[in-house]
């Protein structure tokens, strides 16, 4: 039997701290999440006994997915093609789980059960009317469909954010934007301050977010406003900059002058132990690794979380990244750990 856990790594550095995903027992069958592996089904012909294997393709959105024969389940070694094709405004961005690639039509070799998703991603625009700029987080030329895209309006001095539009409608900032339509363009408006007035913008950066009391998109000379940055779980506030300094949590801000501060979150990754259709796979441990869209990480695995051996560098393009491990160690346990790269 295997369990899987999560554990903080200890010594990281704060910023980039990591995390593990432990492995123990060496069983092909494993329990994960307190789910037990069920065996596969099997069918008998001409007198020999074939093991039966499910395929589940799957498409979050942006397009359709086809498969070729579409059967409730294929016997070992089946061949079956699948293909992708987007919808107006999208593009194909390329397979996860049990596939990988970007070629349109992928053929699959049924020696498991087996789950594979095919990933659309389409454009973002922004216009802007009067004088300020908008910051966008992540930056990419494709957001994969249900990502989340994170908009900041900055005014510049003497000026003041008032509405996003078109493709949006709010007054908040920032403005956490999902990707379910093709090819958004999103508007922002700035619009001049009184002589007496100031604006603030306060930006998370990092895993968290930062609020304001009292909330306005002016104030007068000399008023206070008290600031406070929240860790998602998991992550931790590391300090303010910008017009700000410390760690002060909350802080208190005299508004004297228009300012634009930022939060600075911790950004580690979340590891989620993989299994398809509620089973573990018989070939190979699959480990999802989540986190912010473009970032870059090397894995590697211990068996006794003193040495540890690069098993892959990752690239979170698809809005997450995904290795098998086929797990072959005497040991009766096995670590994993992700490390931030630059």
């Amino acid at each position: 039997m295997r369990t899987v856990g999560l554990k903080p790594h200890p010594g990281a550095d704060s910023q980039r701290g990591t995390f593990i995903l432990f492995i123990i027992g060496v069983a092909l069958s494993f329990i994960s999440a307190g789910t037990a592996a069920a065996p596969a089904p099997w069918i008998a012909s001409s007198g020999d006994v074939i093991p039966a294997y499910s395929l589940s393709v799957t498409t979050p959105g942006g397009g359709n997915v086809m498969v070729n024969p579409s059967n409730p389940s294929y016997v070992s070694n089946a061949m079956v093609s699948i293909s992708a094709s987007a919808k107006s405004g999208w593009r194909f961005l390329g397979w996860s789980a049990d596939a990988s690639g970007t070629d349109t039509t992928l053929h699959v070799t049924m020696t498991d059960n087996k789950c594979v998703q095919a990933i659309f991603g389409t454009s973002l625009a922004t216009t802007t009317t009067g004088d300020g700029r908008v910051l966008i987080s992540p930056t990419a030329a494709s957001y994969p469909y249900g990502s989340v895209v994170q908009l900041s309006a900055v005014p510049l001095p003497g000026n003041y954010f008032s509405i996003w539009a078109t493709a949006a409608n709010s007054t908040t900032s920032p403005l956490l934007f999902v990707m379910t339509n093709a090819n958004p363009s999103i508007s922002v408006l700035f619009n001049p301050l009184s002589a007496g007035q100031f604006s603030l913008t306060v930006t998370p950066n990092g895993a968290g977010n930062a609020n304001y009391t009292p909330r306005s998109d002016r104030y007068n000379s000399g008023q206070l406003v008290a600031v406070t940055a929240t860790p998602d779980a998991g992550q931790d506030f590391i300090g303010w900059s910008g017009d700000a300094t410390g760690t002060d949590n909350p802080m208190t801000v005299t508004m004297n002058q228009t300012k634009v501060i930022t939060a600075k979150f911790t950004s580690r990754p979340r590891f989620v132990a993989d299994l398809c259709g509620g089973r573990a796979s018989e070939s190979g441990f699959r480990i999802t690794l989540v986190g912010p869209l473009g970032d870059h990480y090397q894995l590697e695995a211990s068996t006794n979380l003193e040495s540890w051996t690069p098993l892959v560098t990752l690239t979170n393009s698809l809005g997450l990244s995904q290795y098998s491990d086929s797990f072959n160690t005497n040991s009766s346990r096995r670590f994993y750990r992700a490390l931030l790269l630059p």
